[in-house]
């Protein structure tokens, strides 16, 4: 991959899903029980990625019952939580306009592309042959 070791600043930012697609086959080939695809599915949900010092970044999720964060470096492995709180390995690399978002444990391996589009972050995520699309668009404050 890439060997940009910052995010792009057009990334840095507050951002709110406005569309998905397949999402609920995603949620369910992560393993998430039918109450929980429903509850994720329906929430409305925010997105921040945020900038700190040292080259550590955060990203902040929320949406209607829950939120989770995590703070990475670009290029290195890091622990964090995955939605559905199980603990995975991840690492985050850029390409240009792109990040390259991979979480992965025992059971699974996502992979997720971040692309920016003027103020809309596209989020293509896959996981064996199910792929899911994700539209945020910046928050304006």
């Amino acid at each position: 991959m890439s060997s940009q070791t910052e995010i792009p600043d057009s990334f840095i930012g507050k951002y709110e899903m406005v569309g998905s697609e397949c999402l609920m086959e995603f949620l369910m080939q992560v393993g998430l029980g039918m109450i929980e695809r429903m509850d994720m599915a329906g929430s409305s949900l925010t997105f921040e990625i945020i900038k700190e010092e040292n080259n550590y970044y955060k990203f902040k999720w929320k949406n209607d019952h829950s939120s989770w964060e995590s703070r990475f470096r670009v290029n290195h492995e890091f622990n964090e939580r995955h939605f559905d709180v199980r603990p995975v390995k991840s690492w985050i690399f850029v390409g240009g306009n792109t990040l390259f978002y991979v979480q992965q444990d025992e059971t699974y391996v996502v992979k997720n592309v971040m692309e920016i589009i003027n103020d809309e972050i596209y989020l293509r995520s896959y996981i064996d042959q199910v792929r899911a699309l994700q539209i945020f668009k910046r928050v304006k404050y």
